[in-house]
C-alpha cells in the first residue's frame, strides 16, 4: 500500500495562498491533510470547517508529532526562517512559499538548517510549474530560438484592491521587489543563470502611505552569464487585471512572448516563412503574427508543485527548486533594492 504523507499547512488565512495548498493536499492521492495551523483562531476555525481538517494555532505543537511528515509554510515572508528551521530540526520535510525570506541572513539560516537535517526543503517558486513557462523552458533548452540575447519579465499587480495587512507593515517592510518580483527574478535565473550585476530605479507614486513605506514601482537591469541582458519590472499599484507575469525571451533565432495568465505562448522564428507555420502546428492553421502554441492555465499551480515534491520524497530524487535556488533569487532581489536606494550598480553577492 502506498504511503500517504501527512501534511500540515502552516498559515491559512481566509483568502491567502494557504487555501490553494490545503486544497492541493486534499486532492493528491499520496497526501493526507493532517492539520491546519493558523495563529488567528477565528480564521483557523473557519478554514477547518470549510475543509474538514483539524486545526491548531501554534505550530510548535506539531514539531514532535509522529503523525506529521511534512509542513507547507505559508506564514508571512519575514517569519519563514523561524518556522522552516524548526520543522527541519524536527526532521519534517518542508515546502516553503516564495520568497524563501526577505534577507540573505535568513536564507543562510535555512541553508544551514537543511544541511543539519535529515529532511528535504523545497521552495515554492511557482512560476517554474506554470505551463506557459515550462513549455518555454523546453523550447529554449532544445535550442529552437538559439542563444538568448535579452530577457525580460514583469510582476504587475494592484495592491489597492487588497486588504491592508502584513505586506504593508512599517515595522517589517516587505519590498515588492522581493515579495512579488521574486517570481520574475527567479524566471530569469531559471533561463539564464545567476546575474552578476544589477542597476535599478524605483519610485512611489501609485499607492498611499497606508500601503507601506517601500517603492511601489521599480525596474532593474541585470547582467547575466554569456553576455545576456535581462530586465525585471514590478508595480504593485498599477491598473492590472490581476497578477500578470508577462515574460519575453529574445534569441538569435527567434522570440517567445508569454504570460502566466494566457492560454497561449507565441513563438516567432526568423528562419520560418509564414507558409511553414501550419506544418509545425498541424491542422492547417496559419499565423502571420507568430506561431501560437496552446498551454494550460496554471498561474498558481500548487497541485503540480506538491505532486513533484511528493515524487521526490517517495523516490529519493534530488529536490529541483532547492533552498539554494530560493536563496539565490533573494540575493538578486536584495542587490536590486540596494541599487535603487543608492543609485549605483551593485555586484550581487550570493549566500555561501
Amino acid at each position: 500500500m502506498n504511503k500517504k504523507y501527512r501534511v500540515a499547512v502552516i498559515g491559512v488565512s481566509l483568502e491567502g495562498i494557504g487555501n490553494r495548498h490545503i486544497a492541493s493536499v486534499i486532492a493528491n492521492r499520496d497526501t493526507e491533510a493532517a492539520m491546519i495551523c493558523e495563529i488567528n483562531e477565528e480564521w483557523a476555525k473557519n478554514r477547518s470547517a470549510h475543509y474538514g481538517v483539524p486545526y491548531c494555532t501554534d505550530y510548535h505543537a506539531l514539531l514532535d508529532r509522529d503523525d506529521i511528515d511534512m509542513a507547507i509554510v505559508c506564514v508571512p515572508d519575514h517569519l519563514h526562517a523561524e518556522v522552516v528551521c524548526d520543522f527541519l530540526a524536527a526532521g519534517k520535510h518542508v515546502l516553503c512559499e516564495k520568497p524563501l525570506a526577505l534577507s540573505k541572513e535568513d536564507c543562510q539560516r535555512m541553508l544551514d538548517a537543511e544541511k543539519k537535517s535529515s529532511a528535504k526543503l523545497m521552495v515554492g517558486q511557482i512560476c517554474r510549474k506554470t505551463p506557459a513557462f515550462v513549455k518555454a523552458k523546453q523550447i529554449v533548452d532544445e535550442g529552437v530560438i538559439g542563444e538568448i540575447s535579452y530577457i525580460e519579465s514583469e510582476y504587475a499587480h494592484n495592491y489597492s484592491v487588497m486588504p491592508i495587512h502584513w505586506r504593508n507593515s512599517y515595522e517589517v517592510p516587505r519590498h515588492p521587489f522581493t515579495g512579488g518580483a521574486c517570481h520574475s527574478v527567479d524566471l530569469l535565473r531559471w533561463f539564464c543563470g545567476n546575474p552578476t550585476e544589477v542597476v535599478a530605479y524605483g519610485n512611489h507614486k501609485l499607492l498611499g502611505p497606508e500601503y507601506g513605506p517601500c517603492d511601489d514601482t521599480m525596474c532593474a537591469l541585470m547582467r547575466f552569464p554569456n553576455d545576456v541582458v535581462g530586465r525585471v519590472f514590478v508595480s504593485i499599484g498599477c491598473m492590472s487585471p490581476g497578477t500578470g507575469i508577462r515574460t519575453l525571451i529574445y534569441g538569435t533565432k527567434g522570440t517567445i512572448v508569454m504570460a502566466n495568465n494566457d492560454t497561449h505562448i507565441t513563438l516567432y522564428l526568423g528562419e520560418l516563412g509564414f507558409e511553414k507555420s501550419d506544418k509545425i502546428l498541424g491542422g492547417g492553421q496559419l499565423y502571420k503574427n507568430g506561431i501560437r502554441i496552446p498551454v494550460a492555465l496554471g498561474s498558481h499551480n500548487t497541485a503540480a508543485e506538491l505532486a513533484d515534491f511528493i515524487d521526490i520524497l517517495k523516490n529519493g530524487k534530488a529536490v529541483d527548486i532547492t533552498a539554494r535556488e530560493g536563496a539565490d533569487t533573494v540575493a538578486v532581489c536584495v542587490a536590486a533594492i540596494e541599487s535603487s536606494q543608492t543609485g549605483k550598480a551593485v555586484q550581487i553577492e550570493y549566500c555561501k
